[in-house]
């Protein structure tokens, strides 16, 4: 049987709602990079959890939807919960996330913003 570690992150960065395409990629690369690769057999599930900080708003344009905060962040995780197998573009297999677990608040005095992920491997199942 093989045991799948957690992974826990703390990613810096502004984090950027779906729908953002130019702008978001610096924050999906990001969090890609924080949490690397791994081996992920099949059957493999998975539990996310996020914690964003969000700056203070800088204009009505800046909202923080958390279901659009997750999206991106599910989108980078291809490395550790594998990747979709199918003939499309290359993209992470969030179908195999679960359960997901998000919070969001704006950040202290001195606080940069950006998210804590952890990424838990739930039971797994054959496919």
């Amino acid at each position: 049987m093989i045991v799948l570690d957690d992974i826990l992150v703390d990613v810096q960065g502004r984090p950027r709602p779906f729908g953002d395409s130019a702008a978001d990629r610096p924050w999906k690369v990001a969090i890609a990079e924080a949490v690397g690769c791994r081996e992920v057999p099949d059957g493999a599930r998975f539990m996310v959890e996020i914690d964003f900080w969000l700056p203070v708003a800088r204009n009505a344009n800046d909202t923080w939807d958390i279901d659009n905060l997750i999206k991106p962040v599910l989108d980078s995780l291809g490395g550790v919960i594998g990747w979709r197998r199918w003939r499309g573009s290359t993209q992470a297999d969030d179908e195999r996330v679960d359960r997901i677990d998000a919070r969001k608040r704006t950040v202290y005095d001195g606080e940069v913003p950006g998210a804590r992920i952890r990424i838990s491997a739930l039971a797994m199942r054959k496919r």
